[in-house]
């Protein structure tokens, strides 16, 4: 198998960072992934007694599908030159307009006090807005640590089978890799994945691999399908509704499931572009699955 994308999304539901390498930390997830999000009017969360809660109490791309107008990334502050989590709006003349910045290590809940943030939001998911982190936890939309992974010849297929283009971002996934039959990833809930790097004598060894070729095995449990909310309907890119990709799902295959959510049990680096041995074993059956790729 190969990766072919790695993203982090630092405040949930925002658009996130594509990444050329990563470190997958056992028992948690991809650093600083989904360590942020930000509350409305009726959010239930307590900074007195952080932790994971449902996603309808944070600002959420299917509530107010208008945030596919704010990115956040981690850039050098010209001031102060420390590194900062900067979230900026575009208008429709293309042009960033600056909302706010975060520390990166904050802890604290951060008010944000943006017009243009309320005028964004109020219609939907109104404020005081406020930026938290749960130290301890993460914000991911499982409740447990995790990290997902998507196929790209599951997404190729469903491209085909629904007559529309799709960028990965659509989905808001972690790691996107090939080299796997289109929706076999499906089949691995209650399996243990083992990636491990291309021996010295495998063909598909180039110069970077070589240097890290005594890298121990990154291990990951699929512990269960992501099924998809209506999120997946709305273009990244604009926010219109362009497709029932939902609908579609059910209607073609049965089921609304795209993507899988896995723990880490041992971790590793990971970068895009990477090569990587895969091995699927099963509680379920007796041998261990080697897929022939």
């Amino acid at each position: 198998m190969k990766i072919e994308k790695i993203y982090c999304y630092p405040i949930k539901s925002l658009p996130g960072e594509i990444l050329e390498t990563t470190l997958l930390r056992t028992g948690q997830g991809i650093a600083g992934d989904r360590k942020f999000a930000l509350t409305h009017a009726t959010s239930k969360f307590s900074p007195d007694a952080p932790g994971w809660l449902h996603r309808r109490n944070f600002v959420t791309l299917a509530r107010s599908p208008q945030i596919y107008r704010m990115s956040c990334a981690h850039v050098l502050d010209e001031n102060t030159r420390h590194k900062v989590l900067r979230v900026t709006c575009f208008n429709e003349d293309t042009r960033n307009t600056f909302l706010f910045d975060a520390d990166p290590e904050r802890t604290s809940p951060l008010s944000i006090t943006s017009p243009l943030l309320e005028e964004l939001l109020g219609a939907t998911q109104p404020g005081p807005h406020t930026l938290i982190s749960a130290p301890g936890h993460s914000l991911w939309d499982a409740p447990f640590a995790s990290v997902s992974l998507f196929n790209m010849a599951s997404l190729a297929e469903l491209q085909q089978t629904a007559g529309i283009e799709l960028d990965t971002n659509r989905f808001r996934g972690n790691i996107w890799f090939s080299g796997v039959p289109a929706w076999q990833e499906l089949d691995w809930v209650n399996s243990t994945v083992t990636l491990t790097v291309p021996g010295k004598d495998s063909p598909d060894l180039d110069a970077e691999t070589e240097a890290v070729d005594s890298t121990p095995a990154i291990q990951l449990r699929i512990v269960d399908r992501i099924e998809r909310c209506r999120v997946i309907n709305s273009n990244p890119l604009t926010g219109e509704r362009d497709a029932l990709l939902t609908r579609h799902l059910l209607n073609t295959y049965g089921h609304c499931d795209f993507g899988v959510h896995a723990e880490i049990i041992n971790g590793g680096r990971i970068s895009a572009g990477q090569h990587m041995h895969m091995l699927v074993s099963s509680p379920n059956i007796d041998e261990s699955f080697r897929p022939p790729f």
